[in-house]
């Protein structure tokens, strides 16, 4: 049974299979004028079991109720529904049980190149605890991690009953838990309802010999907001316990710690042979992580009772004040870098709850528990002061004094990309095409920004001074007044936006600001060494030609930077334009677990000539170091920019790829979620000797240099003229 969307398509896709398969004498099924009679004989067909018969139907949607083919055991989702109920009733027809003797198990296929196909079959699982018996995961290869999730579901279903109440596939607890140091020889897990209430109902999973344990509660219990007899608050609890008894440590995550009362708890299931983890071990968290920047902290006076909480630039008053012994850290959630990714660590001391900003499977869960047990176990360690290295937020009076060399969307726009927009007047542009960059400096320092699409551009100011309100102010300069809007939310002007998300200010110096604060950081990077500078003879290359366009011009900077590198990648995209992550996009699959991803930046020479002027590297290290969130924001979010930005070539007829093809970019894609991925970053500037380089331009390709190190684990290739 091939499923299609529309009447038109199931006579492409019948046409296909009459070519491909006629001996299997492929029908055709759908409703509407004139069917009537060759669908009795198309069904006719299909229920004759002779030579004659048919064995391949290709219908719209289903065949229609009533009708029960056991006998069709392959289906093929040639349009995925858009209703996850149509299409479990689909995939139910082929999964009615027929003749054993003659009849093989089902089968579902689907176009994994649609990336929203695997979300909707993993959709498939919430919808009941029995399709995973029904439906195999959808992956080609058996990855690493899917088996290891695999065994986990398999090890919980050995006892309880909570795998048949609700998929276990798709639990997804937060990367939190409470760490108890155990004495016990045993513990009992199945003890956790003594911390219930009475009306609570409870059902639980539970992996004996991997000592792992989750349960689901159900409360119900009087609204907290009034005197009524008839009106309950229903809630439901996650509760996963996980005992590692070669390091005779206990860990809990509850969906909340509170409500089911963890530190009795953990005592109940050790027999009260426990001890929470907690005080100053907990912040060891937050070791290996560079750049680290306090989003919050909670402090309580020395000698007193009194609690104080700080958020954003406040955090720097609150650790002046750990520093100074006038106050100590109880808890703190920060942002950093660590082993080339971004993270977000919080702790609190008092509590012994350590957590990350994500969520995962159980195996995810347990592994994460795994590498949190590296970083607080050593108890006995010495203390560091863990404040030492903060990054923190400084008021300007007035604008910095290093050159700002790049201009990036605030943290929020940039984590919620997609269904962003920016409005040029009242024309609308999707975020991901829109460009910032840096237009100008004024003799004042204030900053002018150009944001610009393919087609329309408008130039704001930034400007610093304790005479405003704010401290701060942005101006229109030039174009349409913009505006920006979320999803489905209102448009507002940019001064408003940029008010609650500013942008980042990238300074020379390897600073960074926003709105009228600066975070300094103490990079101290050097020169980046003369020694290993590349040279390429740019013989005959206009030095201020720097895009080859749609048209492919083989007469410019980046033409023949493709030419020297094609060989090194297996893929290569033309990624030039407003909203670009790099002109050259590169991929290779170094090896059977690694994929290299390049961004190659290529700039035309600062007034069309060889020189020494620094502003040949402002814009192409404010560039490089830009690239950083496309590493952290992961293949698939790059995969669905460049995807989304070929077909707007492709709708003119042209392409993106250079080498390469959309298969490719979907093969790096899924390829990447069991593969680990490697990053380098090349700047090109032919505009730039190597035989004559400049210490300042030097000190900004190390401080370049050292920041992709420290917060992506990228390489730095830097390629000049001889």
């Amino acid at each position: 049974m091939a499923r299609t969307r529309t009447k038109e398509r199931a006579e492409e896709v019948w046409k296909h299979y009459r070519k491909l398969a006629p001996e299997m004498k492929p029908v055709l099924v759908y409703s509407g004028p004139g069917r009537k009679t060759g669908n009795a004989k198309s069904m006719a067909q299909l229920y004759d079991r002779g030579v004659n018969g048919s064995r391949i139907v290709v219908c719209v949607d289903m065949l229609g109720e009533g009708v029960d083919l056991p006998n069709l055991k392959i289906a093929a989702l040639h349009d995925t529904h858009k209703s996850l109920a149509v299409t479990l009733q689909f995939i139910g027809r082929i999964t009615r049980k027929g003749d054993d003797k003659t009849i093989g198990e089902a089968t579902v296929v689907t176009n994994i190149a649609d990336p929203e196909a695997e979300r909707k079959l993993g959709d498939l699982y919430a919808e009941g605890a029995d399709w995973d018996k029904i439906i195999k995961r959808l992956s080609e290869e058996r990855i690493e991690q899917e088996l290891r999730l695999q065994d986990v579901v398999a090890g919980l279903k050995s006892k309880g009953t909570l795998h048949n109440q609700l998929s276990l596939w798709n639990l997804r607890p937060r990367f939190s838990t409470q760490i108890y140091r155990t004495r016990c020889l045993a513990w009992s897990p199945t003890l956790y309802t003594r911390v219930l209430k009475a009306r609570d109902e409870s059902w639980y999973a539970l992996d004996e010999p991997q000592n792992l344990m989750v349960a689901v509660v159900h409360r119900e219990e009087p609204v907290d907001w009034g005197n009524y007899q008839t009106l309950e608050e229903t809630n439901y609890y996650l509760l996963v316990m996980r005992w590692d008894q070669a390091n005779q440590a206990l860990f809990i995550y509850a969906s909340d710690y509170e409500a089911l009362r963890t530190e009795q708890l953990a005592a109940i299931v050790t027999g009260d042979n426990t001890r929470l983890l907690s005080g100053t071990p907990i912040f060891q968290i937050l070791n290996n992580v560079e750049l680290p920047l306090a989003k919050s902290l909670g402090s309580s006076r020395v000698g007193a009772i009194s609690f104080t909480s700080y958020f954003g630039p406040n955090v720097t008053e609150g650790l002046a004040s750990i520093e100074k012994a006038e106050s100590e850290l109880n808890n703190i959630a920060c942002i950093g870098y660590e082993n080339g990714d971004r993270v977000l660590w919080g702790g609190a001391k008092r509590k012994g709850k350590v957590w990350q900003q994500r969520a995962g499977t159980l195996a995810e869960w347990v592994e994460w528990c795994d590498r949190t047990w590296q970083k607080v176990s050593a108890e006995k360690a010495s203390a560091p002061n863990i404040t030492e290295d903060f990054l923190r937020p400084l008021r300007l009076t007035s604008p910095h004094n290093s050159y700002p060399i790049a201009i990036e969307w605030g943290e929020h726009a940039q984590n919620a990309f997609s269904d962003q927009f920016v409005f040029f007047g009242t024309t609308s542009i999707p975020l991901y095409l829109v460009d910032l960059e840096v237009a100008a400096v004024q003799q004042d320092g204030s900053i002018d920004i150009r944001l610009s699409s393919e087609t329309l551009s408008a130039t704001y100011r930034l400007s610093i001074s304790n005479g405003f309100p704010a401290g701060y102010r942005h101006t229109k300069v030039s174009g349409p007044d913009v505006g920006f809007k979320k999803k489905n939310k209102e448009v507002v002007p940019l001064d408003e936006h940029l008010a609650v998300d500013p942008f980042v200010v990238r300074y020379a110096d390897g600073t960074y600001s926003y709105n009228c604060y600066h975070i300094p950081t103490s990079l101290n990077a050097g020169r980046f060494p003369a020694a290993r500078l590349e040279t390429w003879p740019w013989k005959n290359i206009p030095l201020n030609r720097e895009s080859m366009g749609k048209s492919r011009d083989a007469n410019t900077i980046q033409h023949y930077a493709f030419q020297r590198l094609k060989a090194d990648f297996d893929l290569v995209f033309n990624d030039d334009g407003s909203g670009e992550a790099a002109d050259l996009v590169g991929l290779k699959e170094a090896d059977e677990k690694t994929i290299r991803l390049c961004l190659i930046h290529c700039k035309n020479a600062y007034k069309g000539v060889i020189s020494q002027d620094i502003q040949n590297f402002y814009v192409l290290c404010g560039q490089a170091q830009k690239s950083v969130t496309v590493k952290h924001h992961g293949m698939l979010r790059l995969y669905n920019d460049l995807k989304r930005r070929h077909e707007l070539w492709m709708k003119d007829g042209h392409t993106r790829f250079l080498k390469g093809d959309i298969k490719q970019l979907a093969y790096f894609r899924d390829k990447s979620r069991r593969a680990t991925v490697e990053f380098e970053v090349i700047i090109a500037q032919p505009g730039a000797s190597a035989a004559a380089l400049n210490d300042d331009a030097l000190l900004l390709l190390g401080t370049t240099e050292l920041y992709l190190k420290k917060t992506a684990a990228a390489s730095l290739r830097v390629i000049v003229s001889p």
